[in-house]
């Protein structure tokens, strides 16, 4: 109806088309094209109405936090995170969403949506487009959205305008009748650009094929270049600066890619289906009630089955094979374990169902000599000529669709594999159809591009070595892998191989699954003692990968799943390989709130292994984590080390204050609400935002306290102390504090309590009077009288400028400190041990600037928080057994001599022991013990990152 009420409308205009007439006209011909979808591109599949196929997959938007992390550890300096939004925790998010505000009231200019090969992110987009067209779907925010696709982009060797692109892609897409023409698209963009919306596909296609001037930006969008050169400015923001873009890609991990985009920046990724979309999607698929009860029973048996069917296209192949042979479903769901099985069973089902005028073996062997060739050139698009040439006939092969492009104002024929993915897997079994040497010839290649398709290319060749996974395959063309066990042998070699110098544990678990070879992968397992996954999103598939290779692997003695994603199902996966590990002492988890059932039983699980490290980062603890972890130490007997970190500001203190035993009876309220201020950084450091009702807060960052009657927002950041020096000589006083600059942006506070840094407990009486508040306000000091707390100092009713707490010089305190351990070095091992005042934010930021201006590749290394107090004007020497330490004569932490800090190297390669002790009287101050494991992870990711 929407689209007979469209062309109606079209109709009522006669003469010159006007820019509303044409936007009408354009919504027309994209409900046209968008409407209905032959799935995947099968040449003679039935075509489907999109809108009663279409499943919604699970959207994740990633939290601030954990892409600041990526942006740290793989990308650009931190400062670039200020172009990202603010959200606490990874959270799923609807399509509707995702050019919704932040909490702080931030819209984003550009939305990242990443996903595996198949998750479904060109199918959104045509959704998108459909949805936009048909009045549903973000009408009010945008007049006019457009397509580009990155595929054929980089196919278009004429040059153009920015307005000549965004013409092209109307009539090229869509191929429609109309004229959008230059001079319309130039008026849209000129009186409305903050109502427009470019989608961008496949955008890792611009890694694959950078512009053509690689130096070069384009300024004016009336310039004529390549569309590569045009789609950089754009998404730099240098064109059109006020639309919006939604870009697709492969993966996140592109350094280059990450460089390219304007701000705010939101990140998304597609999870897939839930098991609940899996079920809407069957249901969908076979319309029948009762044929679908029959096949989705039969699916839920089959547990790693049922999860591969999170992945929308696997979905799809499931179901058309299952279709195919219905009479025998229980059998193909049997069979199908891995990735590879789904692909030969389709590829399989298509070549029985349909005929065909060649030999299959030579079929098979020419569709794999084109996939292996577009690899090579990055191709995905073959003109008629090329196709003919590799011995395929484009009109009867049902791996190859047809499709158009327009090049030189006329629309030439193209053809591409039904998915990208069919690509990399005929590749793959063009390798195992060639003879021994030829075969690893090409793999070793392969290898030696390091380009993008080669993990799933080499994951498909270990499925294809899997005998049970392709003998369905090999049987219809008569043909065996005479050397599959040197070919085993081989690959498996180079894939350990690329694990070790790469770190790329997931892809050689993935290789080694799809080989179904228990013994086999024993053996290759066998000298692994560590699992580092740390920081690698792990898929509900991927856990059944590590699950699999746990059982066989059961010696695994450390297992780090750090910031993981791993949710209460995928725990369930993992929990029976927790049970059979055999040698496993340390265990790194971040988990969020689970039921308590599935808590008890994954905490009990280690109950057997001889645990002695266990460390949890929990979203959350709530009573079902509480009960289970007291219950493991009570009966954990080899339990040595808990580690727990609790994240999420849910009313209480969540990041408890460091533990001094000396000072543990003074009191201090706890209730306050911890919070997490917005961040931006600049060269100055860092400064805070933050806006709270009526309470008691606590900022996470600073350990700054305030109460409130009111609303209020303010702003703040801590400040280098230095200016006060004069000022504190003249006093005959020290500083206990860090100087914390305050603005008020909006409203009043009733009290504000600083951090301070002296440990009480031994402390004159006194302390309590000689202790004040200093302030500076165009350069007069002003003083205040606080109120001490265990680690704060209360100010009532403030008025704001820099202020800090100071003490009388004559009253000896000792102070609270914290440190911050870098790796410099990992052959030889170099570490750089700091220690500075706790709570001092600002002597913090300065010591990471110094230590990576000074060398970029240095890794901080997590350690427990420090509980020490020491006295800042004696020296201390540190100990370490088996290691040299620089300075031998000790430091003054009160000294302002660069460097401050002490310089390990060790001699030995174990665990490092460090002992801080007060020179005068040789008294023990402070030990702690960075393990060996913990050492040997960093070690890895510097290597890593030395490579980059």
């Amino acid at each position: 109806m929407y689209i007979h009420f469209l062309k109606m409308k079209i109709k009522e205009y006669c003469g010159k088309a006007s820019l509303h007439d044409t936007i009408l006209h354009y919504k027309a011909s994209v409900i046209d094209k968008c409407k209905v979808a032959t799935e995947y591109n099968l040449p003679y599949d039935e075509r489907v109405d999109l809108a009663t196929r279409y499943t919604e997959p699970v959207i994740i938007q990633r939290s601030k936090g954990q892409t600041e992390k990526y942006y740290c550890d793989h990308v650009r300096p931190v400062d670039a995170s200020s172009h990202l939004l603010s959200n606490d925790k990874n959270h799923s998010i609807r399509i509707d969403q995702l050019f919704s505000p932040d909490s702080d009231g931030n819209t984003p200019k550009t939305v990242i949506l990443s996903g595996d090969s198949g998750s479904g992110k060109s199918f959104m987009l045509q959704k998108i487009m459909l949805d936009w067209a048909s009045g549903e779907l973000y009408s009010e925010n945008f007049d006019v959205v457009f397509l580009l696709k990155c595929e054929e982009l980089k196919c278009i060797s004429e040059e153009m305008n920015l307005f000549g692109l965004l013409n092209w892609s109307c009539r090229s897409i869509y191929q429609i009748n109309i004229r959008l023409i230059s001079d319309q698209i130039s008026q849209i963009l000129h009186l409305t650009p903050e109502k427009v919306l470019i989608l961008i596909d496949g955008i890792d296609e611009y890694v694959n094929h950078p512009p053509s001037h690689s130096m070069f930006l384009l300024t004016n969008s009336s310039d004529r270049a390549q569309p590569m050169d045009i789609l950089r400015s754009l998404l730099k923001g240098i064109f059109l600066p006020e639309s919006f873009l939604l870009v697709t890609t492969r993966s996140i991990a592109a350094d280059a890619l990450m460089n390219l985009f304007k701000g705010p920046l939101r990140f998304t990724e597609i999870m897939g289906f839930s098991e609940r979309g899996v079920q809407e999607y069957f249901q969908k698929f076979f319309q029948d009630e009762q044929l679908f009860s029959k096949t989705y029973e039969s699916l839920k048996a089959n547990e790693s089955l049922l999860t591969a069917c999170s992945v929308p296209l696997l979905c799809w192949m499931v179901c058309f094979c299952l279709k195919k042979h219905l009479t025998d479903d229980d059998r193909v769901m049997r069979e199908l374990k891995t990735t590879t099985s789904i692909y030969v069973l389709f590829v399989s089902t298509l070549l029985e169902h349909h005929g065909h005028s060649q030999s299959v073996l030579t079929m098979l062997r020419s569709l794999g000599q084109r996939a292996e060739e577009g690899m090579k050139k990055r191709e995905g698009l073959f003109v008629e000529k090329s196709v003919t040439a590799a011995g395929l006939d484009p009109a009867t092969s049902v791996f190859l669709c047809k499709d158009s492009l327009k090049r030189n104002n006329r629309q030439v024929p193209v053809f591409k594999f039904v998915h990208l993915s069919f690509q990399e897997f005929f590749t793959g079994l063009f390798y195992v159809l060639l003879d021994e040497k030829e075969s690893w010839g090409k793999v070793r290649e392969l290898l030696r591009s390091r380009s993008n398709p080669v993990p799933s290319v080499m994951m498909f060749l270990c499925g294809l070595l899997n005998e049970k996974a392709s003998s369905s395959l090999f049987e219809m063309i008569k043909w065996t892998v005479p050397h599959t066990i040197k070919l085993k042998t081989d690959l498996l070699e180079s894939v350990l191989t690329v694990r070790r110098q790469h770190g790329c544990e997931l892809f050689a678990l993935r290789c080694l699954y799809e080989l179904q070879d228990e013994e086999f992968v024993r053996r290759a397992l066998g000298d692994w003692v560590s699992m580092n996954l740390s920081k690698v999103s792990l898929r509900s598939t991927d856990c059944w990968v590590l699950l699999y290779c746990l059982q066989c692997c059961p010696h695994i003695r450390y297992l780090n799943l750090m910031y993981c994603d791993l949710t209460a199902e995928k725990l369930k996966i993992l929990q029976p390989a927790f049970c059979m590990c055999e040698t496993l002492r340390s265990v790194c988890l971040h988990g969020e709130t689970l039921r308590f059932g599935l808590v008890s039983l994954l905490l009990s699980s280690f109950h057997s292994v001889g645990l002695k490290t266990l460390h949890l980062d929990l979203v959350s603890l709530n009573k079902s984590w509480a009960s289970g972890i007291i219950s493991l130490v009570q009966t954990c007997s080899s339990l040595q080390q808990l580690r727990l970190n609790i994240s999420e500001p849910s009313g209480l203190n969540l990041h408890p204050l460091p533990v001094c035993q000396s000072c543990v009876h003074i009191g201090d309220s706890d209730q306050w609400v911890q919070v997490e201020p917005s961040v931006c950084t600049d060269e100055g450091g860092s400064e805070f935002r933050i806006s709270t009702p009526a309470g008691r807060f606590e900022c996470s960052r600073t350990r700054m306290r305030w109460v409130c009657a009111g609303d209020v927002t303010l702003q703040y950041r801590a400040v280098d102390g230095r200016f006060l020096r004069a000022e504190l000589e003249r006093l005959q006083r020290e500083r206990i504090g860090p100087v914390i600059d305050v603005t008020m942006i909006s409203g009043k506070l009733e009290e504000a309590h600083l951090p301070h840094y002296a440990c009480l407990a031994e402390s004159d009486l006194s302390v309590e009077d000689a202790v004040i508040g200093l302030g500076v306000k165009d350069e007069v000091a002003i003083l205040e009288s606080v109120q001490l707390t265990r680690f704060h100092a209360k100010i009532i009713q403030p008025s704001f400028w820099p202020t800090t707490v100071i003490k009388e010089k004559d009253i000896p305190v000792e102070q609270h400190l914290d440190l911050i351990i870098f790796m410099t070095n990992e052959d030889p091992l170099i570490l750089h041990v700091y220690f500075f005042p706790l709570f001092d934010t600002f002597s913090k930021e300065k010591i990471k600037q110094e230590e990576t201006a000074n060398n970029p590749i240095v890794l901080e290394i997590d350690h427990h928080r420090s509980s020490m107090k020491i006295q800042m004007d004696t020296p201390h020497i540190l100990e370490v057994s088996g290691a040299s330490v620089l300075p031998e004569e000790g430091i003054i932490f009160l000294s302002n001599i660069h460097p401050n800090f002490f310089k390990i190297k060790p001699n030995v390669d174990e665990d490092v022991q460090m002992t801080v002790i007060r020179q005068q009287d040789e008294m023990f101050v402070w030990k702690t013990i960075i393990w060996k494991g913990k050492l040997d992870e960093k070690k890895k990711e510097m290597r890593d990152l030395m490579l980059r």
